[in-house]
């Protein structure tokens, strides 16, 4: 996993690393952890294609805190998952209103961040069961539905948009990778040139369907209903998860 850890207190990141070694030689996982002593780096590594798993920031850090660094991660990834610390409970909701995965206090317990380790691993492993094989001509790469915003056909030319903004393309029709995507609940298709995940999806017009990035998709006639219906259920679907 890909760890970016965001403190601007040296021995706070030097004890939640020493966390992550002892982990990792009781399980055998490996982490990549990464450091950052502020927002501001932070930032720059993921406008950069820093693909982070998890990232756990520092709330109280002077330049710009850590709910701010969130909101402009929000704008670049929907989709990582952001822990934050910090050694006061006064700004819980707004870390929440973020889409923050979990709130610690410091000092953090070491089996306390283990359990949170391991909820992460268990659903890292549901999205790698929740993927599709890619072949770009070059090589083969695994794409996980959960960052796949939607795909679209031109000719003979399929677009993948991922999460982070970058595309990826691979030839083929739109039928076969239909195959694979229509199988899964939240995926949709609105346009005989595009599909869609309902995942990523902040709102359906009577004309379009509009993802997290701003993408505009066109909705063919008399799919209004269905579709309108299908975003309902997956909205209902992640309140109860």
């Amino acid at each position: 996993m890909k760890i970016a850890l965001c403190d601007d207190d040296k021995k706070e990141r030097d004890r939640l690393v020493s966390f992550f070694n002892e982990y990792s030689l009781q399980t055998g996982i490996a982490f990549q952890v990464q450091h950052f002593e502020n927002g501001f780096y932070l930032l720059d590594a993921i406008e950069k294609d820093n693909n982070f798993d998890v990232i756990i920031l520092d709330i109280l850090m002077p330049g710009m805190n850590g709910i701010q660094t969130a909101k402009q991660i929000r704008q670049f990834n929907e989709a990582v998952k952001i822990i934050f610390l910090t050694s006061s409970s006064e700004f819980a909701v707004d870390s929440y209103a973020v889409g923050a995965s979990y709130y610690l206090l410091k000092p953090v317990e070491k089996m306390g961040f283990f359990e949170i380790l391991q909820r992460f691993l268990h659903t890292a492993k549901q999205k790698e069961a929740e993927s599709i094989i890619l072949h770009d001509g070059k090589s083969l790469k695994r794409i996980l539905l959960s960052n796949l915003v939607h795909c679209e056909i031109q000719r003979r030319t399929i677009l993948l948009t991922l999460t982070n903004g970058t595309s990826l393309q691979t030839e083929g029709t739109l039928a076969e990778l239909e195959r694979e995507l229509l199988r899964f609940s939240y995926v949709i298709k609105p346009h005989r040139s595009y599909v869609v995940n309902l995942r990523h999806v902040k709102e359906v017009t009577k004309k379009e369907v509009i993802t997290v990035l701003g993408t505009q998709i066109p909705l063919a006639r008399g799919r209004y209903e269905e579709i309108a219906h299908a975003f309902l259920s997956q909205v209902f679907r992640e309140v109860d998860a």
